[in-house]
């Protein structure tokens, strides 16, 4: 888990700022969070949820060992996809 993490951190750290910084996080424990914008610090991902949870919640502060799962609700071009660091 350890290599995934850090490559997810990488991943986020190094955002493209053309890309929009929302999308769906699902966490370790399957909660899944719709969030329109998000910064990352040293282990750790906060999430701006676009509504509030049932507590009132919206901002998350989530270790980045716990997310399991980083969805993408817009298409991304070819371009985008690179600027991630992916490449096909």
């Amino acid at each position: 888990m350890q290599r995934q993490t850090a490559g997810l951190e990488s991943v986020l750290a190094s955002w493209p700022t053309s890309l929009p910084r929302k999308g769906a996080a699902v966490t370790a424990q399957g909660e899944q969070m719709v969030f329109a914008n998000f910064s990352v610090s040293s282990g750790c991902i906060l999430l701006e949820r676009t509504t509030p949870d049932a507590m009132g919640g919206r901002v998350i502060l989530l270790p980045i060992e716990n997310l399991a799962v980083f969805k993408f609700t817009d298409t991304l071009s070819e371009k985008a996809i690179k600027d991630l660091g992916f490449h096909r």
